[in-house]
């Protein structure tokens, strides 16, 4: 008897597994190659490298060593200073390139021009503050009484900086990016 059931286990184990193996199949690693993601999206930092009118202020993040912030995911408010502005900044301060400046102020730039919520200008009062990244006072004011050349109204950061009209309310996977004529400084 024990001689008969043996045969009829093995057959039976051999012919579970088969069954397995066709009902249930094994995963597949390899997936087709448009199956991937790879994420496409314009962040702060890659704005920054895009756009050639920012390689001053590019360099500044750089010897900051804050890129990678802004290659970070967030919900942040961006102003950086299109390159004559960094120039005009160079001048007031007396150096004769970015790589004069401190790494240590380079950092307190940054942080001077970022802001950790978005803001659009759409939605700004008239008056309106919020805190940067060195938890000091970012106040822009859009009040009519300051213009650019073609009749716009202009928001002004810290009676300092004007947002550029025609650049602002920039759109950013980690943000938005308003470009300023002049350097946020602390």
């Amino acid at each position: 008897m024990k001689n008969k059931i043996r045969p009829i286990l093995s057959m039976g184990t051999v012919l579970l597994s088969f069954m397995l193996t066709t009902l249930f199949p094994s995963c597949n690693d390899e997936l087709p190659a448009d199956s991937y993601y790879t994420f496409t999206g314009e962040m702060m930092s890659d704005f920054l490298k895009n756009h050639e009118d920012f390689s001053q202020f590019r360099r500044i993040v750089e010897r900051a060593g804050r890129m990678d912030l802004l290659a970070s995911r967030g919900a942040r408010t961006l102003f950086p200073p299109v390159n004559s502005g960094v120039e005009d900044f160079l001048k007031e301060r007396g150096y004769t390139s970015v790589e004069d400046i401190p790494a240590s102020f380079c950092d307190t730039l940054v942080k001077a021009c970022l802001v950790e919520r978005m803001l659009y200008t759409y939605n700004l009062s008239e008056t309106h503050q919020e805190s940067n990244q060195l938890d000091l006072p970012v106040i822009i004011v859009t009040d009519g009484d300051t213009v650019d050349a073609n009749g716009m109204t202009l928001s002004v950061i810290n009676r300092r900086a004007a947002i550029i009209n025609e650049l602002k309310n920039d759109s950013v996977e980690n943000g938005v990016v308003h470009p300023v004529d002049k350097v946020i400084v602390p």
